[in-house]
């Protein structure tokens, strides 16, 4: 057989199996877009209640209208730009709350349960309504061009790792205090999807699965046993702010557990022919560079090593802080070490203003689990906040002995880097330090502010006080890059010859 026949067999394969498995597609698509049309009844009525002036009534409105979308939510990678009109937090622009772009659940949420002002939340509701219609439009054609069975897994499994090594964190409903009900339906939404699925598995795989499914249930049944699981009309949800470290670590437990469950029957569905396309894991908030210091002058160069020699002492007080840190969870001490930890945490908080500038270092030192595709089950995921889990959740020495003794040696290798700024115009640049202070300058309270930063040892404030401070440390740059900015738009007002 030659080579092109031999492709073009292994083409024809490709396509009867995906073929084949439009009809499971179809059945999950299908699910959801009953889902949405109940979607359409509450979002409707959330409208309405925004057209009067009874905020409890308000509040009650919105959480009805927040289950459905949360089980399409889903398959959000097949409908992107309408997900992010719908769902998406503050932290997904570049500007936070600030901009346009950021409107929606989220928006309205900010409004209704932290400024308590029907008002301000009125302009986003129509809009929200039109963007749910078009959402319903998309699930009613079904189309196999936008639907398939890759994304229906890669959704599956991305949204299972998201609420393990994100929400948990309470940043999906900071304000409204409502993160189990968004669990639960996206944990519905998931099952949805993939229950079609049961003849494509082995047996002993498919009831692991279901096992771990059933499990996750028990336990959100368990944490919340006022509300359910099902719920149904009416039904709310046990305030997160109420839901203990050791509830949160049982979640978290099961959640990675159904998972790896999941991942196994997605190997099986797709039977090595095609790997799984995780969501890559969230960074950090990326600015657009400004044009007016893309360009780098000796005065801006200076200014530049003015702000990084400011961490260089305290580069050092890390590298100390560590070794206490270590050498306190040597004693066997739990207490002590989680103090050490505390001690611990301020330094690298301040230097994180400048984290553009080492990134390799910034990922092996502060990053949290979502920001690797698999959360805490990936080999990427290392550094303080591993000691955080360790120390805070699992009350595990030996686990954050680990995780201390590997962050030391990239502490030292950012104190090199910080040391040798001067030959290093590529990393230490204008542009990175101005960018990296707008954009912790917006992540603080688009994203910090959910608790996400310390979600177990429940020290953020610490955090957000820190990263004040580093950009307070910066502050040379801030006043030069204004002059900057303002001699640009000095220069844009002129003509072309001028």
């Amino acid at each position: 057989m030659t080579f092109k026949a031999i492709f073009a067999y292994a083409l024809l394969l490709a396509c009867v199996s995906a073929q084949s498995s439009q009809p499971l597609v179809g059945a999950g698509v299908a699910a959801l877009a009953e889902q949405c049309q109940i979607q359409q009844q509450s979002v409707a009525a959330l409208v309405d209640a925004l057209d009067g002036d009874d905020l409890d009534a308000v509040k009650a409105a919105y959480q009805a209208a927040r289950p459905p979308y949360e089980q399409i939510e889903v398959l959000a990678a097949c409908f992107e730009d309408l997900d992010e009109a719908i769902d998406a937090r503050a932290y997904a622009f570049d500007t936070g709350e600030l901009g346009e772009d950021f409107r929606g659940f989220h928006r309205i949420e900010a409004c209704i349960y932290r400024e308590e002002d029907i008002e301000c939340a009125r302009p986003y509701a129509r809009p929200l309504r039109r963007t749910i219609n078009e959402l319903c439009d998309v699930l009613d054609e079904s189309s196999p061009e936008v639907f398939n069975r890759g994304k229906t897994w890669d959704g599956a499994l991305g949204l299972t790792v998201e609420i393990g090594s994100k929400k948990i964190a309470s940043e999906e409903e900071t304000y409204s205090d409502l993160s189990l009900l968004i669990f639960r339906e996206n944990l519905k939404g998931i099952w949805a999807v993939i229950s079609p699925y049961e003849a494509e598995v082995e047996a002993e795989t498919w009831d692991n699965l279901v096992s771990a499914y059933n499990e996750t249930v028990a336990t959100l049944n368990e944490v919340d046993p006022e509300n359910g699981f099902e719920g149904g009309e009416g039904a709310t949800a046990r305030p997160y702010s109420e839901v203990s470290v050791e509830e949160r670590k049982q979640i978290s437990d099961e959640i990675y557990a159904f998972f790896l469950a999941l991942e196994a029957a997605n190997n099986e569905v797709r039977d090595g022919q095609e790997a799984a396309n995780l969501p890559e894991g969230a960074t950090r908030l990326q600015m657009a560079p400004a044009a007016a210091v893309s360009r780098q002058s000796e005065r801006q160069n200076e200014a530049v090593l003015e702000g990084v020699a400011k961490f260089e002492t305290l580069c050092a007080s890390q590298q100390e802080l560590a070794a206490d840190l270590l050498a306190a969870i040597d004693t066997g001490d739990l207490d002590a070490s989680r103090e050490a930890y505390v001690a611990a945490r301020p330094p690298y908080e301040q230097i994180e203003v400048l984290a553009g500038s080492f990134e390799e270092e910034d990922t092996n030192i502060d990053s949290r689990p979502y920001a690797h595709n698999r959360g805490e089950l990936d080999e990427g995921f290392r550094g303080m906040h591993v000691a955080e889990y360790c120390l805070f959740r699992d009350n595990d020495l030996d686990c954050a002995r680990a995780a201390v003794t590997d962050v030391q040696g990239t502490i030292d290798s950012l104190c090199n880097k910080i040391g040798n700024a001067a030959n290093d115009p590529d990393n230490f640049n204008f542009a990175n330090t101005w960018d990296g202070l707008k954009a912790l300058s917006v992540e603080v309270p688009a994203k910090k502010i959910s608790s996400e930063e310390e979600t177990w040892s429940d020290h953020s404030l610490l955090i957000f006080t820190n990263n004040a401070k580093g950009i307070e440390s910066q502050v040379t740059m801030i006043a030069y890059g204004y002059q900057v900015l303002t001699s640009a738009k000095e220069v844009g007002t002129g003509t072309n010859s001028g």
